[in-house]
């Protein structure tokens, strides 16, 4: 999908195909048992095929099963401030997992200047950039159920820690729920029902864990 930035620029959505949920086999095998038909025909019965019985009533999937899941993970790299009737916000609706660019943040250090929250928006906006307030604003617009924030400026390198706090507190303000601030080798899951689980990267200088998580992703492991 196309973003809005000073270059032409794409977002990307990756949905998963819907995975059928689970059968609840404590009610249909009952049902089976009774009129002698073998269990053999779940495993169509799975797949969405009905099972007639000999009385003329017909067991149907739907009714005998969880829902399904499916998940979705949108990802907005270089954008401005996206409306929410934009066809990105359509294509991003309900995400499991929202990543999105955070450039510039109007922090501590922005205020000791004399600068304002506009100021700071707006100068993103001039670059093609976003800030936590718009990318927080924009994942709980289109329903995101957990958001993750990038791209930060190379300024906050010097005060990382006291930084990414600042910039995390102010999406979460705006997005109404926790929100994750992106690092180098951090990994983030998305379980199969939607949840997410981050895993911290590993202490700045640990060579190590970086080799190691080289030789784990090269292999396939992670």
């Amino acid at each position: 999908m196309e973003l809005d930035h000073t270059v032409p620029t794409v977002g990307w959505v990756l949905e998963e195909v819907a995975r059928a949920g689970r059968l609840q086999a404590k009610s249909v095998m009952p049902i089976l048992e009774q009129h002698g038909i073998p269990r053999t025909v779940l495993k169509d019965f799975k797949l969405g095929v009905p099972i007639p019985l000999p009385d003329g009533r017909v067991l149907r999937p739907e009714d005998f099963m969880d829902k399904g899941t499916s998940r979705k993970l949108v990802i907005l790299s270089d954008t401005r401030e996206l409306k929410i009737s934009s066809s990105a916000a359509v294509h991003a609706a309900g995400a499991d997992l929202l990543i999105h660019e955070s450039t510039n943040a109007w922090t501590d250090e922005d205020r000791q200047k004399g600068l304002s929250e506009r100021d700071v928006h707006r100068s993103a906006a001039q670059h093609g950039h976003s800030t936590p307030q718009v990318a927080g604003a924009f994942a709980r617009g289109v329903g995101a159920k957990n958001l993750v924030l990038t791209h930060f400026s190379s300024r906050y390198c010097s005060k990382h820690y006291r930084a990414m706090n600042e910039i995390r507190k102010m999406g979460e303000k705006a997005f109404k729920g926790s929100v994750t601030t992106a690092a180098d080798l951090m990994q983030i899951v998305v379980n199969i029902d939607g949840t997410v689980r981050v895993t911290e990267p590993p202490p700045s200088g640990d060579r190590r864990y970086v080799q190691s998580f080289a030789e784990r992703e090269e292999s396939g492991e992670v």
